[in-house]
């Protein structure tokens, strides 16, 4: 199941989600998972196709779109009855991450807009004024 620490993706063509996601748990609890070929509603594994292409993707999409920059380890794992899906995992203490130029928190399972004030508060943002 979802929820503050993990998300789950039905397939890389949700990787801009996915990336909005990565920033708002980054704006939390500092550390989370990110699945793709994975059914958002109750975990289950649907499966993708995972080609070397598609696991550099999702890296790119960490270089490129989240700041402070991220490294995750991603993998290529295969259930027992052969469905491929992918797992990001990611982790990093220099809050604020922004998706795009845009701030973003987790609550539950939901990637909610960061409040001016909320920002602020984070140290990182707070030492730049």
């Amino acid at each position: 199941m979802e929820d503050e620490h993990t998300e789950h993706k039905r397939s890389t063509s949700e990787l801009c989600e996915g990336m909005e996601s990565v920033a708002s748990t980054l704006n939390k609890p500092d550390h989370g998972t990110l699945y793709f070929g994975v059914r958002p509603s109750d975990g289950e594994v649907t499966g993708q196709d995972v080609s070397e292409k598609t696991l550099r993707d999702v890296s790119q999409a960490f270089t490129n779109r989240i700041e402070p920059r991220v490294y995750p380890t991603i993998d290529r794992l295969v259930t027992e009855d052969g469905k491929a899906f992918i797992r990001a995992s990611f982790s990093g203490d220099e809050r604020p991450y922004a998706c795009d130029g845009r701030y973003r928190i987790r609550s539950a399972d939901e990637d909610l807009p960061m409040s001016a004030a909320v920002l602020e508060q984070m140290p990182a943002f707070s030492k730049a004024r």
